[in-house]
C-alpha cells in the first residue's frame, strides 16, 4: 500500500507543494518585502538595487525548505530562484555558486510552461525596449514570434545598454546568456554548459563560437553579469539551504570561514540578490556564529529570522491538507480519518512537534491502520526492561532512516543537531530532563551525553575522541552473534588506564537505571 504521508523531507521542485501559508508567514512576508524592494529600486538607478541577506534559523524539520517552495509559487515569474547546499567534499566557492544558479534557471517556472532562463532575460529585455518589466514571458513570447534578424537586433541593443551603464560586466557573457530563450535545443545544451562554468565539448565551444571554457578570473565577473541583468525586474532569490553542513569534525571552520567570505562578496559586488541562508539554529549558534569575524557578521546575519512551530490550528490544518493526497474513496470519508480522535488530539497538543514529526507520526499511524489484528494480539510490555527495550527499537528504526537518508545524499548528520534534539531520534520532548529516564536516548552517569555521533559509512565501529575527554557511542546495527538487534555503548573518556581498562559493549536493553554501567 503506498503511503501518501511518506514525503518527509520537501522537495525544493516540487510543482505543486501543500502548504499552510500561516505558518511562519513572518519569514514569508520578510523575503518578498526584499525582492519587491530589489524590483523598484532596479528600475531607478544603477546604485540602487544593492543585495541583502536574510537567515533564517529553526530546527529541523520546521519547513526552512518548504518555505522555498512556497516563495516560489507565492512570487511566480517575479523572480528567480536558486536553491543550492553545502556538498561533500566541496568547498563553497564562485564556481559552485554559478553553476547552481545556471541549473536553477533551467527549471520551470511554477504553474507555467517557462523555465526561470525566460524570466530574467524576458524582464530585463522588456525594460530595455519599452515594454512591461512586471510581465515577462509574454515580453518573451512576442520576441519569439520575432524573425531572427530582428531577435538579433534587441539583444544587440540590449547589450550596448547594459555595457554602457554596468562597465563592470562581461559582454560575451550577456550575450550568451540573452541569447539562450530563442536557441534550439543543442544550442541552449551548448551555452548552459558554457555559461555555467563547466568544460564543453570541443563541438560545443565551435557551436557557441569560444575557445575554452570560464577562467577563474571570470567567475565573479559573470556572477556580476547576471547580477546586472536581475536589477532589470526579476531579482535572484539566492538560497543556500542546510548550512549545518558547514561544521566540520574536530573543531575545523576552514569550510565555514569561505562560505562568509563568498556571501560577504556577494552581497557587496554583485547587485540584484536576495541572499537567504537557512540553519540549524543549535549549529549556527554553537558552530558558525562563533567562528565568524565581526564583519562577516554584519553581512551574513543582517537579517535574522526565527522560524516558530506549527500552533494547534496549524497541525489541524496541515493534517487535512495532507489528507488530500488519499486515495478517492478515503478522501470521501469524514476528518479526522484514516486516523482516530485520540491520534490527532495527540498529535495537536504534544509540545515540539515540528511538521515533519508530524508527518511522520501520520505515515506511521497510516501503515499501522492497516494491521488491525497484529495491533491487536500484541503484547503489551510491563516491565522497565520490556519498555526500555520497545523504546530502543523505535530509537533504532528512526535513527537507521535518517542515517540512510543522509548517506544517500552523501551527507553526514552533526552532532549538535542530534544533541539539540533535530533529528528523528529524539523526537520526544525532554524538557531538560535526563533523555535516558524517558527512553529518548542514553544516559551517562546521570545526565545526558554531552556529545553523539553517527557514523554514515560504517554501524559496527565506535569512534572516541582522543583531545576532548567526552562521551560518544553511536547507533550500531545487529551486534554479531545475536539475531536481536542491540544498541551498543562505548566508554571513550580518557580519565586513567583502569577507565581505559573497563570499555567494553553493553546491550542498552539491559539496563534499568539512569547511571553509566561502565
Amino acid at each position: 500500500m503506498d503511503n501518501p504521508f511518506q514525503a518527509i523531507h520537501a522537495d525544493a521542485w516540487d510543482p505543486s507543494p501543500i502548504d499552510v501559508p500561516s505558518i511562519n508567514e513572518r519569514a514569508s512576508a520578510v523575503v518578498r518585502a526584499h525582492i519587491e524592494q530589489l524590483r523598484d529600486a532596479g528600475t531607478r538607478e544603477e546604485t540602487a538595487a544593492r543585495s541583502t541577506a536574510i537567515l533564517l534559523l529553526g530546527p529541523a524539520g520546521i519547513g526552512k525548505t518548504h518555505l522555498f517552495t512556497r516563495l516560489r509559487k507565492q512570487v511566480g515569474p517575479r523572480a528567480v530562484f536558486v536553491h543550492t547546499r553545502p556538498e561533500v567534499g566541496v568547498d563553497p566557492s564562485p564556481r559552485h555558486v554559478l553553476s547552481a544558479t545556471l541549473r536553477s534557471l533551467r527549471q520551470p517556472v511554477i504553474q507555467q510552461q517557462h523555465r526561470q532562463i525566460d524570466v530574467i532575460v524576458g524582464a530585463m529585455l522588456a525594460t530595455l525596449e519599452g515594454g512591461r518589466p512586471r510581465f515577462p514571458l509574454s515580453f518573451i513570447d512576442d520576441c519569439q514570434r520575432q524573425p531572427p534578424d530582428t531577435q538579433r537586433e534587441i539583444l544587440s541593443r540590449a547589450v550596448a545598454q547594459v555595457e554602457d551603464r554596468f562597465p563592470d560586466t562581461s559582454a560575451r557573457y550577456l550575450e550568451h546568456l540573452l541569447a539562450l530563450p530563442f536557441a534550439d535545443r543543442m544550442r541552449q545544451r551548448a551555452l548552459f554548459a558554457w555559461l555555467s562554468g563547466e568544460e564543453p565539448s570541443q563541438a560545443q565551444l565551435d557551436m557557441i563560437g569560444e575557445r575554452a571554457a570560464l577562467r577563474e578570473d571570470d567567475l565573479i565577473l559573470a556572477l556580476r553579469t547576471l547580477g546586472v541583468v536581475a536589477t532589470f525586474g526579476a531579482p535572484i532569490v539566492l538560497v543556500f539551504d542546510q548550512l549545518e553542513n558547514l561544521a566540520e569534525e574536530e573543531g575545523k571552520t576552514s569550510r565555514i570561514i569561505r562560505h562568509a567570505r563568498l556571501v560577504s562578496e556577494l552581497r557587496d559586488t554583485v547587485r540584484g540578490l536576495v541572499i537567504v541562508q537557512m540553519a540549524l539554529d543549535a549549529v549556527w549558534m554553537q558552530r558558525i556564529h562563533p567562528v565568524l569575524h565581526a564583519s562577516m557578521r554584519d553581512r551574513l546575519e543582517e537579517k535574522i529570522e526565527h522560524l516558530a512551530l506549527p500552533t494547534p490550528e496549524q497541525r489541524r490544518e496541515l493534517i487535512e491538507r495532507w489528507r488530500s493526497a488519499l486515495p478517492e474513496e478515503e478522501k470521501s470519508k469524514p476528518f479526522p480519518y484514516p486516523f482516530s480522535t485520540r491520534q490527532v488530539d495527540a498529535w495537536l497538543t504534544v509540545p515540539g512537534m515540528t511538521p515533519r514529526m508530524l508527518m511522520q507520526s501520520c505515515g506511521e499511524a497510516y501503515l499501522r491502520r492497516a494491521l488491525p489484528e497484529a495491533e491487536e494480539t500484541e503484547p503489551v510490555p510491563t516491565s522497565p526492561d520490556e519498555r526500555l527495550a520497545v523504546a530502543w527499537q523505535e530509537f533504532i528504526v528512526r535513527a537507521r532512516r535518517h542515517i540512510d537518508e543522509a548517506a544517500a545524499q552523501a551527507q553526514g548528520v552533526a552532532a549538535e543537531s542530534i544533541r539539540a534534539g533535530s533529528t528523528p531520534c529524539s523526537t520526544r520532548p525532554t524538557g531538560g530532563r535526563c533523555a535516558f529516564r524517558d527512553g529518548s536516548m542514553p544516559c551517562i552517569a546521570g545526565r545526558e551525553a554531552p556529545s553523539m555521533s553517527w557514523n554514515t559509512s560504517s554501524r559496527t565501529r565506535p569512534t572516541k575522541s582522543s583531545t576532548r575527554r567526552k562521551w560518544r557511542f553511536i547507533v550500531t546495527s545487529c551486534a554479531p552473534r545475536s539475531s536481536s538487534t542491540r544498541i551498543r555503548s562505548f566508554c571513550a573518556s580518557n580519565q586513567g588506564s583502569s577507565r581505559r581498562s573497563s570499555r567494553r559493549w553493553r546491550p542498552m536493553a539491559s539496563w534499568s537505571g539512569p547511571s553509566c554501567p561502565c
